[in-house]
């Protein structure tokens, strides 16, 4: 019903339209150009129609609107010179090896392997380092803790913080951890640290006897 109506309300003024430009056959609105039934109307004495008017003459005086088609024209050009370039970067990306070989390397690019001697000192370096935590690992060692439990409680002690302070006169060395989040934790590193403080280790260069607590205990 909207429809029919919409469609009557244009008919209706069409109608009109022709009868204020005076023409008596639909035929004959061909010959007509739109804008004049805008000056029918009075659209060009509206103030923003005048503004907007007097700006298209202001372009059109001269070369303003070709010079910008002719640029835009020249982006676009550029925007497809760039487009068929990156498609021939992703074909040689595509077929471009994953991996390079050591002999394909430039010289200045080229690693080698390490000495005999050094390699053998890095091993003997990681198996003392080895032995030695296996050793703290069977002291926290218990029926509750197995072998593997004993490893990962020493690596989170490696990288717990401690304080460290001296005190010369007595020839001590206080390795001040602090405490674990866990009192099952704080159990065995106390059986650790006796442990280790009944070695009687020395810091090296000095005469002065490393001695491990934690920090809720007396660092005395």
């Amino acid at each position: 019903m909207a429809i029919i109506q919409f469609f009557i309300f244009c008919f209706l003024l069409l109608l009109a339209f022709m009868a204020l430009c005076r023409i008596k056959t639909v035929e004959k609105m061909r010959g007509h150009a739109p804008g004049e039934f805008g000056k029918l109307l009075g659209l060009d004495r509206i103030p923003e129609v005048r503004c907007l008017s007097k700006k298209i003459e202001e372009l059109s005086a001269d070369d303003t609107a070709e010079k910008w088609i002719t640029k835009k024209a020249n982006i676009l050009e550029e925007i497809e010179q760039y487009k068929s370039e990156l498609s021939t970067v992703k074909a040689k990306i595509k077929i471009t090896p994953k991996h390079i070989t050591w002999d394909k390397l430039e010289e200045q690019d080229k690693f080698f392997h390490l000495l005999p001697g050094q390699k053998r000192l890095m091993d003997n370096v990681k198996m003392i380092s080895y032995r030695a935590e296996t050793a703290m690992a069977n002291i926290l060692k218990t029926p509750r803790v197995d072998m593997p439990a004993a490893r990962r409680l020493l690596q989170d002690l490696y990288v717990t913080e401690a304080d460290i302070l001296p005190k010369p006169k007595e020839k001590l060395l206080i390795v001040r951890v602090h405490k674990a989040s866990r009192p099952a934790a704080n159990l065995a590193l106390d059986q650790l640290f006796k442990e280790l403080n009944s070695a009687k280790i020395c810091y090296p260069g000095t005469d002065m006897r490393m001695n491990y607590v934690l920090a809720r205990s007396d660092p005395g």
